[in-house]
């Protein structure tokens, strides 16, 4: 079995938020798994219309994602008996095109005192701080405003309470963004890629954006026979794709005759 590998260079950044209730949480390990329910949201594209890009197949994506969050200690619920739920996942990829503001905070501007240069000027009045951009600017806070008004590739994982959720309510824990530069990249080995990337890096925290750059390389992978060492039955896992059809409530049986 051959995979194509991304054919340029590829600069990842991961970005991981916590709230207080996330931080809250035992820490998260293979010998200290945390089970939970995925949410799919699938691919989508953010930002201005942007045509040409295939999108990656859906089971794919979510097989490659569980792999790479078993690695970490992360497991869904129904692969190991009597584990319920302890959190809701939700997984989303796709692009972001031509929206600066929303790149940029995607890529973890507010870590690096970035998100003041999008707010608009007012009018008589300049902000000092504009005079001295690239003298107060880190490199990396430079690398995230040079790319945030190009097309990027992301993915993003959510954490939710699971017993808020149930509940109809929404208590984020923590929100893992990877995104990369699209130029040049065809988006499904580059998303492939990320995924890897990132997976050591997915539900821990970051104080800054973490860039990852890896350098083109010219060979296809060639895989030999296969061999199952865990089946994750995707049918049989509570899994909640939000492009899946809602089912019509059943209709209410009759009541039963009245004996005499």
């Amino acid at each position: 079995m051959d995979f194509l590998l991304p054919e340029s260079e590829i600069d990842i950044l991961t970005v991981t938020d916590f709230t207080e209730d996330g931080r809250a949480l035992r820490p998260v390990s293979k010998a200290n798994p945390m089970y939970y329910e995925a949410l799919i949201l699938g691919h989508q594209d953010l930002g201005r219309p942007l045509a040409g890009n295939p999108e990656p197949d859906k089971k794919a994506m979510v097989k490659l994602i569980m792999k790479v969050l078993a690695d970490q200690g992360y497991y869904p619920c129904n692969s190991r008996k009597n584990h319920p739920p302890e959190i809701l996942l939700a997984f989303g990829w796709g692009t972001i095109n031509r929206a600066p503001g929303m790149s940029a905070l995607f890529m973890g501007a507010e870590k690096l005192n970035l998100m003041w240069e999008f707010v608009p000027e007012i009018p008589g009045k300049i902000d000092p701080r504009r005079l001295f951009n690239g003298a107060l600017r880190s490199h990396l806070a430079d690398h995230v405003m040079s790319i945030a008004d190009d097309e990027l590739y992301i993915l993003t994982i959510q954490a939710f309470d699971e017993a808020a959720a149930m509940q109809g309510k929404t208590k984020r824990l923590w929100h893992t963004k990877v995104s990369c530069p699209a130029r040049g990249l065809n988006i499904i080995p580059t998303l492939n890629e990320m995924v890897r990337i990132a997976g050591p890096n997915i539900g821990k925290e970051t104080a800054t954006p973490i860039r990852i750059t890896r350098h083109p390389k010219e060979a296809v992978v060639t895989i030999g026979e296969l061999k199952v060492l865990e089946m994750i039955d995707l049918n049989a896992m509570p899994i909640t794709d939000i492009d899946d059809p809602i089912p019509a409530p059943a209709a209410a049986a009759p009541a039963p005759a009245a004996q005499p």
